[in-house]
């Protein structure tokens, strides 16, 4: 795979074309009927705060600052997911211990549909006495109960979140103002509760498959990205040579890559959270309650493009390069008789450890591989 300037260019233009699309997006928000909700403003200011941290991750790439950049992407991928859950969870999970009794009069009532447990969408509740409750919604309701619309866990989540009170066993030393200790212990634990619930990465991933946004395969490919990008945001001297190694002879073919590689997959980076934020906005938009965009054909194509030219990524919910459908065929032709398959592993494409490693190959693909090795930009659509 070859990057001419123009492909460059484009992988540019496309990034700063969806940043700015971004940016914009809380004066493209039009009120449909007579009635302001309030959470469209909130979801826009998210779009807002996401092109600040791309626009930031972006301008130090082009300044060769790579390693904080690469710490700003990380920033911005988990930004990204949690608006995915801000705006499309309609489902949380409460978990806890529970007695046999208590949670077999639970199950009972919400067999019989009594109030109260009408949005209980399952229950279960393992020999060790844990119960996993997943409720449908909160949902909003006009004055005669009828349902008008869902709101995500998150959003309530994101209120009440406070992420500077600290954990329960420092509070006697940061005691600054005339609430008690046990009152400031006692919030200190709803707060670890609450960050273990929805803010942990793990968290974070369990719920995408809850509410299924992302399937447990795709939260393997995610654990790749965050894994490689959170090296930037923990800096050892290995992490901060992934990116800024200079070119040597032991391996001069891949360290000539590397200067061009850092900017293009940091682009590629950008591109695709900046792109799929814009389809998480247009999809909320959709959604009840209604509200109208201006320009929305400008928005959709800085979505498109911004997908197109971040393709070859494969990110989750995207197709595998060519390349790397070509690299899994060999490993399977040339590999050692105790290398699990991917049927052994119950995957479809097994994906890739390393992110700037693979596009460096993918790279030297054009003069050492097949000739399907090109930009996905110029591959035909699926």
């Amino acid at each position: 795979m070859t990057m001419s300037d123009a492909d460059d260019q484009r992988l540019s233009t496309a990034v700063d074309t969806a940043i700015h699309q971004l940016e914009q997006f809380p004066r493209m928000l039009r009120v449909i009927g007579d009635t302001t909700y309030q959470i469209h403003h909130d979801y826009a200011e998210r779009a807002v705060s996401l092109a600040r941290y791309l626009r930031m991750a972006t301008a130090a790439i082009r300044l060769d600052l790579n390693s904080p950049g690469y710490a700003l992407l990380r920033c911005a991928m988990e930004h990204h997911l949690l608006d995915h859950l801000f705006m499309r969870a309609d489902r949380h999970l409460v978990q806890g211990s529970i007695s046999k009794e208590s949670y077999e009069q639970w199950y009972q009532r919400w067999e019989a549909g009594e109030p109260g447990t009408e949005n209980i969408e399952s229950m279960e509740r393992n020999a060790g006495g844990h119960a996993r409750i997943v409720y449908q919604g909160p949902h909003v309701a006009d004055d005669d109960g009828r349902v008008e619309y869902g709101l995500s866990i998150y959003y309530a989540y994101f209120d009440e979140f406070d992420p500077l009170i600290g954990p329960p066993d420092e509070q006697r030393y940061i005691i600054d103002s005339w609430r008690g200790l046990e009152e400031w212990e006692t919030e200190a634990r709803e707060q670890q509760r609450l960050y273990g619930a929805a803010f942990k990465w793990k968290s974070i991933c369990d719920n995408l498959v809850l509410n299924r946004i992302y399937s447990k395969e795709d939260v393997i490919r995610l654990n790749v990205h965050y894994r490689f990008l959170s090296a930037f945001v923990h800096l050892t001297p290995a992490a901060d040579k992934i990116v800024q190694r200079q070119a040597t002879s032991f391996a001069y073919a891949l360290e000539k890559e590397r200067p061009h590689a850092a900017w293009e997959l940091g682009h590629i980076y950008a591109a695709a959270f900046a792109g799929r934020e814009l389809e998480v906005l247009l999809r909320m938009a959709d959604n009840r309650p209604p509200v109208g965009l201006d320009d929305r054909e400008v928005i959709e194509a800085a979505a498109a493009e911004a997908r197109t030219v971040s393709r070859h990524l494969w990110f989750p919910d995207d197709p595998p390069h060519p390349g790397d459908v070509w690299r899994r065929k060999t490993r399977k032709a040339w590999r050692r008789d105790d290398e699990p398959t991917s049927d052994d592993v119950g995957v479809d494409e097994p994906y890739y450890r390393d992110p700037f490693s693979r596009l460096k190959e993918l790279h030297l693909g054009q003069r050492m591989g097949p000739d399907e090795y090109l930009p996905s930009f110029f591959l035909p659509a699926e």
